[in-house]
């Protein structure tokens, strides 16, 4: 655990690192569904509450690989198939429009 008391200095903030939602802290994984392992939801509200995050962190993560399509050049967009028009399209389409 970081401490002020051990580096002299405060945490700063939470950054995404590729792969997981929301910056969680080094050590932190999450399953398959985004939830943290070990986390059982019942029916009703928590699995209700559990659909919603599970909706989030998709919207997330299709929004984070959009911008990365959009910042593509030439050569990487050529490499996979696409031409700037497409990357272009997708990139600006909502993020909860799959």
């Amino acid at each position: 655990m970081h401490t002020i008391a051990q580096s002299g200095t405060a945490p700063g903030p939470l950054r995404r690192r590729p792969g997981t939602p929301l910056g969680l802290p080094p050590g932190l994984t999450l399953s398959r569904s985004g939830r943290p392992p070990g986390l059982r939801l019942g029916s009703g509200l928590l699995a209700a509450l559990g659909r919603l995050l599970d909706r989030l962190f998709a919207w997330q993560d299709r929004a984070a690989q959009r911008a990365a399509l959009a910042r593509m050049d030439e050569r990487m967009l050529k490499d996979i198939g696409l031409s700037r028009a497409q990357a272009l399209e997708e990139a600006h389409r909502p993020f909860w429009q799959a």
